[in-house]
């Protein structure tokens, strides 16, 4: 019972410092305060572990500390590990979205590409518009050339008139990646008929143009790179 009291507190006392901390970082206050409470934070949170308490609430907070404060990804991703083991219906939804979501992009930042799918697919269905999760998860897919299943995901968004240019952005990049040119071509014209100038895809029609030996256009998408639009 003591054992568990403290935990109960450390935890209290270290959930008052992240409200503090998330405060701080909108109001723009002094940024060694900031990393003092982050810290201090970290401490508490570390102190329920070595309680040996099991505690979901600890390994979240942890791990968030580590991938967004401290760029410590291997103890991020050791904590969002241990989180996902103890999480339970009663964390919510919501809590759900944040925690896959955010162990899918520590996932990602490793390189962890084949790992990162089912934790973007899993927030994708727990949220059908959030399209963070879709571009990610498309990445993912990209990374491990399933180019097919990555052009599925954005066919879906653009049949859901959902997320701009980014899903033809991204299925032009994988046609060009699969080795259909034509189709990754047609998909770039269609970003620029949505949004002239935009330089990822004037860049890479140059570079195709270049490449197949047709100066004049590659000059043009080139130039049109150099263009300023207003949007």
């Amino acid at each position: 019972k003591h054992l568990w009291n403290s935990a109960k507190a450390n935890e209290l006392y270290a959930t008052m410092i992240i409200v503090n901390i998330n405060e701080s970082l909108h109001s723009g206050k002094n940024p060694q305060l900031l990393q003092d409470s982050i810290l201090l934070a970290e401490k508490h949170f570390n102190r329920i572990l070595e309680l040996g308490v099991k505690s979901y609430s600890a390994n979240a907070n942890l791990a968030l500390i580590n991938m967004l404060y401290k760029k410590n990804i291997k103890n991020a991703l050791y904590h969002f590990e241990e989180a996902t083991k103890l999480a339970t219906d009663f964390i919510g939804k919501e809590e759900e979205k944040k925690l896959y979501y955010y162990y899918g992009y520590c996932l990602m930042q490793s390189k962890e590409y084949e790992k990162a799918k089912s934790y973007f697919e899993h927030v994708c269905k727990l949220d059908s518009f959030n399209l963070m999760a879709y571009n990610l998860w498309s990445s993912a897919e990209y990374h491990t050339k399933s180019f097919d299943k990555a052009i599925a995901i954005n066919r879906s968004l653009i049949k859901k008139d959902f997320g701009g240019i980014q899903p033809y952005l991204n299925l032009a990049m994988c046609y060009m990646e699969k080795g259909d040119k034509n189709a990754g071509v047609k998909y770039f014209k269609k970003v620029l008929g949505m949004q002239p100038g935009n330089k990822i895809a004037c860049w890479h029609l140059a570079e195709y143009y270049h490449a197949i030996g047709n100066t004049d256009s590659a000059k043009y998408y080139t130039g049109k790179m150099k263009e300023r639009y207003d949007y």
